[in-house]
């Protein structure tokens, strides 16, 4: 991903052979209910003890006795069988967090100037890998700093089983670029478009690759394999 600049490419198609709580106002009134229903209850039995004590027939009358309420237990709720995730539930997080990483390791590249562009495969595949070492050919000479904020990230289609490819989610991300900046080191001017918005529009590809499937030793997983910016605000 150039962090300079919007790019406008269109999306290429991938090699796949090489790829892949506090108390409410309602406790309250209940709280006042029910001091206000004790309050009622003495007052009535003090009015009863004095009739009982100053009546005119010495003989203390039995206050009527009110049976309990039978004591029911509340059935024990069943236990929510959990419900597995779906496939491409999965798919869309393990594609996410590869694109989130793609963008910690592309800028962590960058902001070292571009001297060990190793990393580059732990996360891309071509054609995106080709596009980040031209990339870096072409900015070797700059210094970069600032960091990429993802606004937002959404999820535009989920392939499980596409005919002669790899799995794959696209993804589209708004990415806030307003604290990138790049300058020439040799003459110390801006190599930043003056034309890039603080925000861009930023579409992705992310393939599952199956083990297997690499001649160098990487290891199968998510990666990305193409990223277009057009210059697109968001």
């Amino acid at each position: 991903m150039d962090p300079t600049a919007p790019a406008a490419t269109t999306m290429a198609a991938t090699d796949t052979r090489e790829q892949q709580m506090p108390t409410t106002e309602s406790h309250r009134g209940r709280n006042r209910a029910y001091v206000a229903s004790c309050l009622v209850a003495a007052v009535i039995a003090a009015v009863g003890g004095i009739v009982l004590l100053t009546g005119v027939d010495d003989t203390p009358e039995a206050a009527p006795t009110t049976p309990p309420a039978p004591v029911t237990s509340s059935p024990t709720p069943a236990p929510t069988a959990s419900v597995p995730p779906k496939p491409e539930d999965i798919a869309v997080a393990a594609a996410e967090a590869k694109y989130l990483e793609y963008l910690q390791v592309t800028r962590a590249v960058a902001q070292a100037g571009y001297v060990d562009l190793a990393p580059f495969d732990t996360v891309a595949i071509d054609p995106e890998n080709v596009v980040l070492l031209q990339t870096a050919e072409r900015l070797a000479g700059a210094t970069i700093t600032g960091d990429v904020e993802v606004v937002s990230l959404t999820v535009q289609s989920v392939e499980l089983d596409p005919p002669g490819e790899y799995p794959s989610v696209g993804l589209l991300a708004c990415l806030d670029v307003s604290r990138v900046t790049a300058v020439d080191e040799a003459t110390g001017e801006s190599v930043v478009s003056p034309d890039r918005p603080d925000r861009l529009k930023s579409e992705a590809v992310v393939r599952n690759i199956p083990s297997g499937a690499f001649t160098d030793g990487r290891q199968a997983g998510w990666y990305v394999a193409e990223v277009v910016q057009r210059g697109e605000p968001c």
